[in-house]
């Protein structure tokens, strides 16, 4: 079987490129960079099975398109494997027309991401990125902020990194309210409607997927909640 891989070879341990090896001819990019759409397929000519990364392929805002193409022009296609948890940067009409299976990674950088999250949270209720700003063009000014310990915080998506997201709010001490598209039991997590969540929240969280189901959820009419 023949294997594209749009990643460099040197991100794979020793372990993990013998066992790519078992599976048949594998032939990897030499960097991250973008490629252009002909260099890319010359590159993966004759592939069955195609793993892909966003990143050679101009990054999740372009990517969609380029390994559209990509794929048309591999006649054997039989498979593709995705670097990353996200479905929304590729064509999912394209691939079930052509009946071709595609896989991610549900489990992928969790922890970061919920973590990233949290952080950006913390930056923005203790004012540190004014601050810092202010205080590095000359002109600090003390930037109270506020404490997130006994807030609310609503969470629109409680898919594995949104219950992480709620697992960490708790863990600071604010209440957790949250919107999904059906039910989930999460300790702690009061289930709310949409509209519900986005009139008592005093921080707001989206852990949804890339969809166009998604696009524009957050606009004046939510803003005005």
């Amino acid at each position: 079987m023949r294997i594209a891989v749009l990643n460099p070879k040197s991100e794979f341990s020793n372990e993990l490129q013998a066992k790519l090896n078992n599976l048949g001819d594998i032939t990897y990019t030499e960097s991250r960079r973008e490629y252009p759409i002909e260099e890319l397929t010359k590159l993966v000519n004759g592939a069955e099975i195609l793993a892909v990364d966003p990143d050679n392929l101009g990054g999740f805002e372009k990517a969609k398109e380029p390994l559209t193409k990509v794929m048309e022009a591999l006649p054997n296609l039989k498979g593709l494997a995705l670097s990353t948890t996200a479905y929304g940067w590729i064509d999912l009409g394209y691939c079930k027309k052509r009946k071709i299976p595609v896989s991610n990674v549900p489990g992928y950088s969790l922890e970061s991401v919920a973590e990233h999250a949290l952080a950006l949270m913390l930056n923005l209720a203790k004012r540190i990125m004014v601050t810092d700003r202010k205080t590095r063009e000359g002109r600090y000014q003390l930037e109270m902020g506020f404490e997130l310990k006994g807030k609310t915080l609503g969470i629109i998506g409680l898919g594995n990194i949104g219950s992480r997201m709620a697992e960490l709010a708790q863990g600071i001490g604010m209440k957790v309210i949250s919107y999904n598209r059906s039910p989930r039991n999460k300790p702690g997590v009061e289930m709310v409607t949409l509209p519900e969540l986005l009139r008592q929240a005093d921080a707001i969280s989206l852990h949804v997927t890339d969809s166009d189901e998604a696009k524009n959820m957050i606009n004046n009419d939510s803003l005005s909640l």
